[in-house]
């Protein structure tokens, strides 16, 4: 009679060891694909609000706020879009002065935390994005706001390793 073997030959141990070696490394850089177009994703979404916070401000001031000044790029959109201000309406002849409105924040509900260090406005990957109201290079009638994406780099629109995420690509970016 022939004894029952038990257990798992070295040969079979191996392959097993191959095929789960396989597809860790399938989940591996599977997940890092999914984690840049989650950052993608989020910072598409912060460049949409802000961009209905810029309509609602301009609704109200007939203008975009300014670019430069005490603030610099994405600093204003976070002093300007964040705030409550007063809007002079017309004469009060109640109390002989100009009566006000008060308007604000354009951005409803605010920047949450991971979108804001030292005043600027951070994209999902921690760099501070680029806002241009003057003659913005790509939207001649409105303003650029802009992150530089996955590789921290502000490239050029032509180039094959552009990644930057801008409101003026919008529709490249979300996922479907």
């Amino acid at each position: 009679m022939r004894e029952r073997r038990v257990g798992f030959t070295l040969v079979e141990l191996l392959i097993a060891m191959g095929i789960i070696a396989v597809l860790m490394s399938i989940l591996i850089v599977g997940t890092g694909f999914l984690r840049n177009k989650a950052r993608v994703d989020a910072t598409t979404m912060l460049i949409r609000r802000i961009n209905i916070g810029l309509n609602e401000y301009n609704l109200a001031f007939s203008a975009y706020p300014p670019d430069e000044g005490d603030y610099e790029g994405s600093q204003n959109l976070y002093y300007f879009l964040g705030q409550s201000f007063d809007i002079e309406q017309g004469y009060d002849p109640a109390t002989g002065g100009r009566m006000k409105k008060r308007f604000g924040p354009a951005l409803t509900g605010g920047f949450s935390k991971s979108e804001v260090r030292d005043q600027y406005i951070i994209d999902a990957w921690g760099k501070a994005m680029t806002y241009k109201n003057s003659e913005g290079k790509n939207n001649k009638s409105y303003v650029d706001i802009e992150s530089a994406g996955t590789n921290g780099v502000f490239d050029d629109d032509d180039s094959p390793n552009d990644d930057d995420v801008n409101n003026w690509k919008q529709d490249k970016y979300l996922s479907k």
